[in-house]
Formats: structure tokens, C-alpha cells, sequence
């Protein structure tokens, strides 16, 4: 169980310089490696050999995934994947500019790594026993460098600390509704659909923990003129021109590909911090779940870090050189996806070559590469770029190109330099100061022995005041961004008065919009945890008891919430057979349960019986049941929406044909709920809305910490899946005591 059991040999013939004699990597009972080190450095290296052992073709298929190469072994179904990545993602120099960019210890720590994961290949080639997808697709692997580490993590910096870039989809969605006919009123259906902040919608931090009051500079009041001016301002390209734009805005392919080929690809997660007041043991508590998607192996790998300069323990991604959700012996802290709208698009006039920005013309940035795909074919992949970032749609009837600007841009790895610093905190107030210098989005949430805390974290751009921050705005000085919010004014709090804090992506405060995601509004998934979660004092089983009750509402955007017009619909006289069916049903998506299944059918026929009568279906299902959310649906059977989709005349008419179809279409069939199958594990079908890693820390003297990561920690061998029945079991294995 020793990671360097040729330590002496590798050393001569690698040159391993940083690896002090001595430093070895014993395993614990489930395989994570205890990493113990002289110096960083060195601790990284072992780090970077320790998970290669484990998963090193994850690792492999990874880094082409997010550096446009995977077509190479896969062939052409990876192409478009490669293609989004090549359109939008950076060259090489752009990625060994941000690692140079790093603090020396941050830079230091990722050449470490790649020489310990080199270590591994070149180990793994001397015995024979490379991973069988090297055999499998005939090809060597080529040594790693920092690149691809650079290249994961901005995979994944994007992936969950990113947000917006949906103006084009809005665009496409207004555009759509001038010919429905509720077109006479289409900015009330805007407003409807595209609603800028929910009172009622939860937040993690509360009014009496908000320290900034409601900053006007910041967000601006939007008003309906404001609206109309913008509109005017925007060019009319086709509906087929945009919808190639939202789908490479989004990543789709790259996502899709990234699914199949179990590497970064979901987002999500949820965090639950209670203060001592607040804790049966008189600890602080933290339970965080990243959930990352389940799958073997798991997108997850576990490690320890001992050395006399550094303690941190927790999970990282294969081919990241850090801990992205952990403990140290001073607090424990987790991640959770901010939902922030932190990209716009931009549009300008084109000719040829050139672009056009306050009259004047510039030339586009075009950088080419090449694709390659492994029927030996190859074609050339240009990123076309304005000051404004690459361009994501060239509508050639309006001659409009169309970019993508995030606030983070070019400073994706501080974020994970950063975490060096943190791993060294101390105090609550000294997490919230470093919490200030994390350029991706993210809500950070810690426990030490003293403090609670939370971090709405993130550069959000100050927009023009002239702007409505759903549509596209126009490319030009005037209307650019004005700067970023002060760090020093994000949302932040320290031991709140109630106790607790609960995230489950929800909103961060009351002031905060939603811009150009609806994400947040009245019905949301954090409603469950705080349901499920004791009024009183709450302690570890408490926790687990509540994680537990959420996985059973798979369903992140509906099966989460108990609508209340679903029992009145229940309840009306001409509907006694459909009020039989739900009489049992509480609003858990349970596998196996008829009474979901048949609220998930009357939930659709609702929507359908509501809103397609005066807007359509939006083209296809799907684009239909994203635009029409179920706070959507609330406001507008109780009356609160500005376009009047429910009234007293078409009520009882909804509700009989609601009633009518779905008893039409109910049958026999019984919910199925979203499962973890880990593939050749012997575990039972559970429900899979669960975190992928789960840790909970008790901030005791020293901190008493446990985990489960299933199916286990390597992708082959006797660690495959040793947490798997753990998993289904909802047992937990301890963590170092440092």
C-alpha cells in the first residue's frame, strides 16, 4: 500500500527532487492515500502519483475533454465536443500564462503534480499495467503537464462557479412570443417568465445577518421603459441562427461528452452549517454534498495532506492539485454552485473581417486549431473573438456577431491558488477576507471551533444602469460593463442569529436578482432541507436523517415541491377519481409511488392547460418546461402574474381538462425515481439526488470528521467499490483526526 514502492529506483532515474527521503504514502482501510511530506511541494508530487495510480484514464479522458482532444481516441462522436472547446475555450499560451500567473506555491504545487502523475506513467510502463483504455484505443499516454491540469480546472471553474450567458436564449424566447398571441401584451409575459426577484423566494442569509442593507448601486431598479429602449436596440436575426448560439454558449456537447465519459459534468450541491447555539453536542457543525454526478469511478477522489507547513483533507478532481472541499485542523468548509450571473453577451455590426464598436472598425482576434479525429481526419477550428470575448453566434441575415464576456476571464486559476491561502485560516474573519479574493462563483460555507460562516463569492460585473440585464447588450463604451462589484460588498455572513445556514444553490439575500436566469423564485428545493431539519437543537443524525429525505425528491426542478394548487385541483367535485389517486401522495418523489407519478403527469397537463393557449409550447417540450417554471405556474393560479393566464372565467375550465388528461394518461404506473447504478457493483438501485462526496465535521477540540465517496476511491482493484453498499446503507467512514 505504499504509492513510491520503488521509492530508491524512481528517484534515480526520475530525478525526484522534491521528494524528500523517507516520504511515503500509505493508504487507509478504503484505499485514500495519507500523504505525509517534508514540503508542499513534495506532498503534491506524491499527490499527483497517488491519484494517477487510482485513475489515471479518468484523468486522461478528462484533460482531452477539456482541451478539445478527445476526438483523437473517440473519434467522430466527440467532434462537436472538441469543437465547442476549440470555438470557445484558451490556446495553450493562454493556459501557461494563467499557471505562471499563480502565487509561487500555487505554481509550485501543479508542476509537482504532473511530475508525480509522469511518475506514475512511467511506472505503470515498466510493470505493464497501463489502464486497459490505453490498449483498448492503441495509443500511449503523453506525459502530463500543467496545462492539462489548467485546462480541468477551468473546465470546471466554468462548469459550477460560472453563470449566465443566457441573453441569447431570451432574445430567442421574445422574439418567439411576438408571434403568439399573447403578442400585445409580450413584455408582461416577459416579466412573467423572466422575473428579476421573488420576495418570497428563500435566501441563505436573512434580513437581521445582512450587513449591507440593499446597495441601489449595485442592482439598479429596471423599469418597463428601460426595457423597451433596449429591445429597440437589438437586431432581429432568425430563430434558427440563435439556437446554435445558446447551445455553444451552454456547452452542451462538451457537457453531453463529458457525462458519457464520467468526467465534470453536473452541478448542484448543498451545504448545512449549524452553529453551537444551535448543536445538541454544543459544537459547530458542517454537512456539505457536492454533487458532481454519480458514477465508477466516481468524478471525486479523496486524499490527505500531513505536512509541517500544510494539513487539509477532503476531495479533489482527478488532474486537480488541490483540495476543493475538506477540513484542516481549524475549520471545514464546503462549495456550493452560486447561480451567479457573472457572463453577458455582447453584440456588434459586422463586415468581413471586422467588427464595429463607437463607430469605429476593428478586426476580429481569429486564433485556428486543429481537430483531430481518429479516422485521421482533421479540420481547422477558428475562435473568433471581440474585445468582448469569443464569438458565439455570426448572424449573417442581420450581420450582428454575437460574443460571450465573463467577469472572471483569464483569472480562472487564482481561484484554486487561492484555496492555498485558505487552507491556512484560522478565524471566520480571516475565511471571509480570503473568501473576497475567489474571482469564480461560488458560495463558501465554514465551521471552525468559534465561527460559522457563509461567502457569496465571485466577481459580478456593475452593468449599465441603461440596460436591461436579460437581452444581449450592445458592444460599445457606453453601454459596457462599469467595473465589478467590490469584493468587499458581497453578500457575507458570520454566526447568524438563527443559527444555521442552508444552501441548496438557492438565492444568497432578499435584494439579490436573478438577472438573466430565473433560477430563484418562490418554489425551490432548499424549502426541503429546511423542512426536514428539527425547529430545536440539531445534531449529526439530525443531518443525516434530513440528506436522507431530500434524495428522495430526485427531481431538482419540480418532484422537489408539494404545489399547493395540486391539492385544490384534487379537491374539486369533478375530479373524484384523480383526488383518490393523490390522497397519499406528500410531495416525495418516491420510487415506486403511484401518487407521484400521477402528480407529475397533472403538473404537466397544468402547465400545458395554462400557458399553451396564449404562448405556444416554445417549439419542443423541453424549451417549453424551461421557460414555464413552477413559480411561474403558482403565480399565475393564484392571480399574481401580469399577463392574466388564469381567471375567474377559463378557471373551471383548466381544472376539467387538467382533470380529463391526465386521468387519460395516468394508468397503473408507478414513479421512478433518478438511481446510483454503479456499474458492476453490487448495490441496490438508490435514489441518486444525493451529494457524490458527503462530508460531515463535528469542530470538536479537534475536529471529528466522516465521509463517504462511492463506489470507492480507484476505478479497478479491491477500492472499486468498497463504499458502494456504504453508500446504499448511508454509513460513513471516518476521516483523519489530525
Amino acid at each position: 500500500d505504499v504509492c513510491y514502492d520503488n521509492f530508491m529506483i524512481l528517484a534515480v532515474f526520475s530525478a525526484l527532487t522534491t521528494l524528500q527521503s523517507g516520504s511515503i504514502c500509505p493508504r487507509d482501510a478504503f484505499g485514500v492515500p495519507q500523504i505525509k511530506a517534508g514540503t508542499v511541494a513534495a506532498a503534491f508530487r506524491i499527490m499527483g502519483h497517488a491519484v494517477a495510480e487510482d485513475r489515471l484514464w479518468q484523468m486522461e479522458l478528462s484533460r482531452r475533454t477539456f482541451r478539445g482532444q478527445l476526438a483523437e481516441i473517440l473519434g467522430a462522436s466527440a467532434a462537436p465536443s472538441d469543437r465547442e472547446i476549440l470555438r470557445l475555450g484558451y490556446t495553450d499560451s493562454e493556459l501557461q500564462a494563467q499557471v505562471r500567473s499563480m502565487a509561487p506555491e500555487a505554481r509550485d504545487a501543479f508542476s509537482a503534480y504532473a511530475e508525480g502523475v509522469n511518475d506514475a506513467i512511467a511506472a505503470m510502463r515498466t510493470d505493464k499495467n497501463l489502464p486497459a483504455g490505453y490498449s483498448q484505443y492503441q495509443f500511449d499516454p503523453k506525459p502530463w503537464t500543467t496545462i492539462d491540469s489548467a485546462a480541468i480546472c477551468v473546465g470546471m471553474a466554468k462548469r459550477f462557479g460560472g453563470g449566465g450567458a443566457g441573453e441569447i436564449r431570451n432574445l430567442l424566447a421574445y422574439q418567439y412570443l411576438l408571434g403568439t398571441p399573447a403578442k400585445d401584451r409580450v413584455l408582461d409575459v416577459v416579466d412573467d417568465l423572466l422575473w428579476q426577484n421573488e420576495p418570497r423566494a428563500i435566501t441563505t442569509l436573512q434580513p437581521e445577518d445582512d450587513k449591507l442593507g440593499k446597495p441601489k448601486d449595485i442592482f439598479p431598479v429596471l423599469t418597463r421603459d428601460i426595457t423597451k429602449k433596449h429591445l429597440a436596440m437589438l437586431p432581429n436575426p432568425g430563430l434558427f441562427e440563435l439556437i446554435p448560439g445558446i447551445r455553444l454558449a451552454d456547452m452542451e456537447d462538451n457537457r453531453a461528452i463529458a457525462m458519457s465519459q464520467n468526467v465534470l459534468y453536473k452541478t448542484g450541491s448543498y451545504c448545512i452549517v449549524v452553529d453551537k447555539s444551535r448543536s445538541k453536542s454544543g459544537a459547530n457543525l458542517l454537512l456539505s454534498g457536492p454533487q458532481m454526478g454519480h458514477s465508477a469511478p466516481s468524478i471525486a477522489h479523496e486524499v490527505v495532506i500531513d505536512t509541517p507547513d500544510l494539513k487539509v483533507t477532503g476531495i479533489s478532481v482527478p488532474g486537480i492539485p488541490a483540495v476543493l472541499v475538506g477540513n484542516t485542523p481549524n475549520f471545514a468548509w464546503g462549495l456550493t454552485t452560486s447561480v451567479a450571473d457573472t457572463t453577458d453577451i455582447f453584440f456588434n455590426k459586422y463586415e468581413g473581417d471586422s467588427y464595429i464598436v463607437d463607430g469605429k472598425t476593428i478586426a476580429f482576434k481569429n486564433e485556428s486549431r486543429t481537430l483531430r479525429v481518429r479516422d485521421g481526419k482533421e479540420e481547422t477550428v477558428n475562435r473568433i473573438s471581440t474585445q468582448f470575448g469569443p464569438v458565439v453566434v455570426q448572424s449573417g441575415s442581420t450581420k450582428t456577431a454575437f460574443s460571450m464576456k465573463a467577469a472572471y476571464s483569464g483569472r480562472e486559476l487564482s481561484s484554486f491558488a487561492e484555496l492555498f491561502t485558505l487552507y491556512r485560516s484560522k478565524t471566520g474573519k480571516e475565511i471571509l477576507k480570503e473568501a473576497e479574493r475567489l474571482p469564480v462563483g461560488f458560495n463558501l460555507f465554514f465551521a471552525t471551533k468559534a465561527d460559522i460562516g457563509y461567502a457569496y463569492c465571485g466577481l459580478t460585473p456593475l452593468r449599465s444602469t441603461e440596460m436591461d440585464p436579460r437581452f444581449p447588450i450592445p458592444g460599445s463604451t457606453q453601454f459596457d460593463w462599469k467595473g465589478v462589484v467590490p469584493t468587499a460588498r458581497l453578500v457575507k455572513g458570520l454566526n447568524p442569529k438563527y443559527g444555521l445556514f442552508v444552501n441548496w444553490n438557492n438565492k444568497p439575500v432578499d435584494w439579490w436578482p436573478n438577472l438573466d436566469t430565473p433560477a430563484w423564485g418562490e418554489l425551490f428545493r432548499n424549502e426541503l432541507i429546511l423542512k426536514a431539519l428539527p425547529a430545536g437543537k440539531i445534531g449529526r443524525d439530525d443531518l443525516v436523517a434530513t440528506i436522507r429525505e431530500i434524495a428522495k425528491n430526485d427531481d431538482q426542478t419540480l418532484g422537489a415541491f408539494s404545489l399547493p394548487f395540486a391539492a385544490e385541483l384534487a379537491d374539486n367535485p369533478a375530479a373524484a377519481e384523480l383526488r383518490q389517486r393523490l390522497v397519499d401522495f406528500d410531495g416525495r418523489l418516491s420510487d415506486g409511488s403511484v401518487p407521484a407519478a400521477t402528480y407529475n403527469i397533472l403538473v404537466d397537463e397544468l402547465r400545458t392547460a395554462i400557458f399553451q393557449p396564449q404562448i405556444g409550447n416554445f417549439i419542443q417540450p423541453d424549451l417549453f418546461k424551461l421557460a414555464v417554471q413552477p413559480s411561474v405556474m403558482l403565480r399565475a393560479w393564484e392571480g399574481k402574474t401580469h399577463f392574466p393566464f388564469v381567471n375567474l372565467q377559463n378557471r373551471e375550465e383548466i381544472i376539467q381538462k387538467v382533470t380529463a388528461n391526465t386521468l387519460a394518461k395516468m394508468g397503473a404506473a408507478a414513479y421512478r425515481a433518478g438511481r446510483i447504478r454503479y456499474e458492476g457493483q453490487p448495490v441496490s438501485p438508490v435514489y441518486s439526488n444525493r451529494g457524490t462526496f458527503i462530508q460531515i465535521v463535528q469542530m470538536e477540540s479537534q475536529p471529528r470528521a466522516e465521509s463517504i465517496l462511492g463506489p470507492g476511491e480507484a476505478a479497478t482493484g479491491p477500492h472499486s467499490g468498497d463504499q458502494a453498499q456504504m453508500v446504499q446503507d448511508w454509513r460513513f467512514k471516518p476521516m483523519v483526526r489530525w
